[in-house]
């Protein structure tokens, strides 16, 4: 198979078409799979960070519309749907907790092994944020507590003397539970209140972007090495793309395949940004400095220069 870095440009009426450029060495293909492969990765795992995301915000969204006492619940009927949907969209979100852990440990253990430095570091990340944060080791119980008990919110607080109502997850039905981990009931019985969904929430929310920022980047190296050497194919008039073809007969007739593996590039770029870096850099012996910095913001021309990253 013989290989073109090739770009996808506007022509004169404003049509697609594609212009071949210099032929691609099977090593330096090679090279553009991987890193293709690396960077694609990341994205599938931020793309389960934006659905927990989603997750979340549905159900947040969804209690500061009916807190609102201009929200009408004229009846004790309409009362049950609206803890039903509370309820509904809470599960929704920590099943989708539950699938963001999962999916990062099961890929990074498949990809690296299981005897790996970066599962080591992707265990170690959620063990401490276990140990730390009430909130997670809760909502990382709380699935088991819904699927073998019963669901979380029991209480609706509607009283016309509060500004606004409240849901909450009483002490008193977690504790009934038997299933419930010691380290979890002994967070439960030191709480002096019940818990007030949206606060909860509030903090949750935070978490997760401090966790997948710490546990997206493990690999952040490879990340930053893949994304500064495909970016350097981009060019301004055109999107790359590489063009494949089996011999000069098919490519005379216009038979080629087009794979566009360099559509992962943007949504990197895209995906670090979200997670509020502003520039980014890794360094490892041997294999050197690399950087993601769109807005020039880490290192001035000369040190660019003296560190060969310009």
């Amino acid at each position: 198979m013989t290989y073109h870095i090739s770009y996808i440009t506007k022509s004169a009426n404003n049509e697609n078409e594609i212009k071949m450029n210099e032929k691609l060495l099977k090593k330096d293909f090679d090279v553009i799979y991987d890193c293709s492969q690396i960077i694609g990765k990341f994205n599938v795992f931020c793309d389960y960070y934006y659905m927990l995301e989603n997750a979340i915000n549905d159900l947040f969204n969804f209690i500061e519309k009916v807190e609102n006492r201009e929200y009408k619940l004229v009846n004790q009927l309409q009362k049950h749907f609206v803890v039903t949907e509370v309820n509904r969209l809470f599960m929704n979100y920590i099943n989708m907790f539950n699938n963001y852990l999962t999916y990062y440990e099961v890929d990074i253990k498949d990809f690296f092994g299981e005897t790996s430095d970066e599962y080591t570091k992707v265990k170690k990340i959620q063990s401490n944020f276990f140990d730390n944060y009430f909130e997670y080791r809760f909502i990382y119980h709380l699935r088991h507590y819904t699927d073998h008990y019963k669901i979380p919110i029991t209480s609706m607080q509607d009283n016309m003397e509060n500004s606004v109502r409240k849901f909450y997850i009483t002490r008193e039905s977690l504790l009934k539970w038997n299933g419930l981990k010691k380290i979890v009931k002994d967070d439960i019985k030191a709480l002096t209140s019940d818990i007030d969904v949206k606060n909860i929430l509030i903090k949750c929310k935070k978490m997760h972007l401090e966790m997948h920022k710490k546990v997206s980047l493990i690999d952040e190296h490879n990340i930053l090495f893949s994304y500064n050497y495909m970016k350097k194919y981009f060019k301004k008039d055109g999107f790359p793309c590489i063009v494949g073809y089996k011999n000069e007969e098919e490519k005379k007739n216009g038979k080629f395949e087009i794979k566009t593996i360099f559509d992962e590039v943007p949504l990197v770029d895209y995906n670090i940004k979200k997670m509020g870096f502003g520039s980014l850099a890794s360094y490892k012996k041997g294999q050197g400095f690399f950087v993601y910095d769109p807005y020039n913001l880490m290192f001035t021309k000369e040190e660019k220069e003296k560190l060969g990253i310009g």
